[in-house]
């Protein structure tokens, strides 16, 4: 029902707004204009406006912030964006000024409002309990899902930033988190403690972290290191996560690498690593989930080795160049067109 009154506004709307772009790719797509924009990803609609926002509401801004503050930029102003891959939470946002409210629009039920008050901006959400699926029973780790009363402020002066998530629930308490940071240029640290309850299944509870960059012209990086609450059980480990990304360019040479580690607290290991080179349209690189990745890309063609299957990629113009159409091929017989075209 919510989704068909979505599409219904986006029928209204569609006739309103003679100068749109669209856009076609595999199954996402798009038609946007200067100020309004409305987007299809896997039968889910994103639309957006000065005043109003549907979409993923847990990609950006608050809801992700309270669902995992850990690896969330510092704001709580409230965001629904295009749905990712992986994005299943929906929600609404109405932006007035420095005042916005919302509400989610699927899966677990909450609404939330948020004030920008200058150097300080603070927010509430309410989230009722969820479904009975989404509880595991007598794990300590996990949300049990129960009403939970969110309460977040944040601020910051000069390169300094802090920010507190206060939350409560009938069966689990109290629970807080706090975040203190400093950043300057391509230099930031982000100092990390307690956690909220868990707004949705699905993850452990942390104790600490912390992230960081350094960057100069041409060079950046980024780490991240987090601990997991202290075990409960003695046949349990304390996790942790630790990862690296860094950037370097030399000339028109870009250099990548990603190196990722995690320890859970069941005592499994888990390590991924990336590194890749690229250099006018020409990118030669190793992934340890996905071998060697290599492509060239031209105006009208790219080819290329990716998740151990080869594509080729052809683009071309019709219609008085005014749309192009773009195909790839894989060896793995999958075949995925796109169609971008300007009204």
């Amino acid at each position: 029902m919510k989704r068909m009154i979505l599409i219904l506004i986006a029928a209204i709307s569609i006739p309103f707004l003679p100068a749109l772009s669209l856009v076609r790719d595999g199954e996402a797509g798009y038609a946007e204009d200067d100020s309004f924009r409305i987007s299809f990803s896997g039968h889910q609609l994103y639309m957006a406006d000065e005043h109003i926002e549907f979409g993923q509401i847990d990609r950006a801004g608050l809801v992700r912030t309270i669902a995992d503050p850990y690896s969330a930029p510092m704001t709580l102003r409230p965001q629904a964006k295009p749905y990712a891959y992986s994005g299943k939470h929906s929600g609404a946002v109405l932006k007035l000024g420095p005042l916005a409210a919302g509400t989610s629009l699927s899966d677990r039920p909450f609404a939330f409002a948020y004030s920008d008050f200058g150097y300080m901006e603070a927010a509430m959400l309410f989230a009722f309990s969820g479904s009975e699926s989404d509880r595991i029973i007598g794990d300590p780790f996990r949300n049990e899902e129960g009403n939970v009363l969110y309460a977040a402020v944040g601020g910051g002066y000069s390169i300094f930033s802090a920010m507190g998530i206060f939350s409560f629930s009938d069966t689990k308490g109290i629970s807080l988190y706090g975040a203190l940071g400093a950043e300057y240029e391509d230099y930031s640290i982000y100092v990390m403690a307690g956690d909220p309850i868990s707004l949705y299944s699905g993850r452990d509870a942390r104790l600490f972290g912390i992230r960081g960059s350094i960057g100069e012209e041409g060079f950046r990086s980024e780490f991240e290191l987090t601990y997991g609450a202290i075990p409960v059980f003695s046949n349990n480990f304390m996790p942790r996560t630790a990862e690296l990304r860094s950037e370097l360019w030399i000339g028109n040479a870009r250099l990548y690498s990603a190196m990722r580690y995690s320890f859970t607290r069941t005592g499994r290991t888990y390590k991924s690593d990336y590194a890749a080179i690229s250099f006018d349209g020409l990118r030669i690189g190793y992934s340890s989930s996905g071998g060697i990745v290599a492509s060239y890309s031209h105006d009208l063609f790219e080819i290329g080795i990716e998740n151990r299957s080869y594509y080729i990629e052809v683009k071309l113009g019709f219609i008085a160049d005014n749309a192009d159409i773009t195909i790839r091929l894989t060896s793995d017989g999958h075949i995925r067109t796109a169609v971008s075209m300007v009204l």
